[in-house]
């Protein structure tokens, strides 16, 4: 995928303007892109629209119309962009309860070894942002890819038609395996189309 340009962003005014129309289109995608894995995680694989639109919306939220902070905010949702041949997501750790949250999140430490994509018979391990790495807990908020080698397109698509794509999380404090839908494989099976 081609990265985000300057030439890409809105300012604020036109973003403004656009805002509920854009959003309402980069929700659809989202939705296309959202998969639950058990009843804690959710991912959201990331694509150029998704990751242009967090962009817009940091720089809406925080008021950023200075050129250093534009170009900051857009090397940092550059960096979560899949390559050709990648799938990538951003993963939220789910629970509601304060308290919970940061007794799973201590449990959770070292889920960046437990994490996996399932293609067919092979596996593929995740790989984490190691700056959001902690030995005694892990962040909430975590930004994964695949590496899927020599998969095509064609052989993903197929995969996923067949429903043998999933996330499998093999860690002591979490064990789940959930299958990728067909509707989100065909998803993905275009954004690899798109960056091959």
């Amino acid at each position: 995928m081609q990265p985000i340009r300057r030439e890409d962003i809105l300012d604020l005014n036109t973003y403004g303007a656009r805002r509920n129309e854009i959003r309402k289109e980069v929700m659809a995608e989202k939705n296309r892109r959202r998969l639950q894995v058990g009843d804690h995680i959710m991912l959201l694989f990331e694509t150029w629209k998704t990751l242009w639109y967090q962009v817009q919306e940091m720089l809406r939220a925080e008021s950023i119309t200075e050129e250093e902070g534009i170009a900051h905010e857009m090397e940092t949702y550059n960096e979560l962009l899949p390559g050709p041949r990648e799938i990538s997501a951003t993963m939220l750790i789910e629970y509601e309860d304060v308290d919970l949250r940061n007794k799973r999140l201590r449990e959770l430490a070292g889920l960046k070894d437990h994490v996996w994509l399932e293609l067919g018979g092979d596996r593929i391990k995740a790989q984490f942002d190691q700056r959001q790495m902690e030995d005694e807990r892990i962040s909430s908020v975590q930004f994964i890819r695949f590496d899927l080698g020599e998969t095509t397109p064609e052989a993903w698509r197929k995969l996923g038609a067949q429903g043998r794509v999933r996330v499998v999380i093999d860690h002591p404090a979490m064990e789940v395996a959930t299958p990728v839908p067909k509707a989100v494989a065909e998803a993905l099976a275009e954004d690899l189309e798109a960056s091959a």
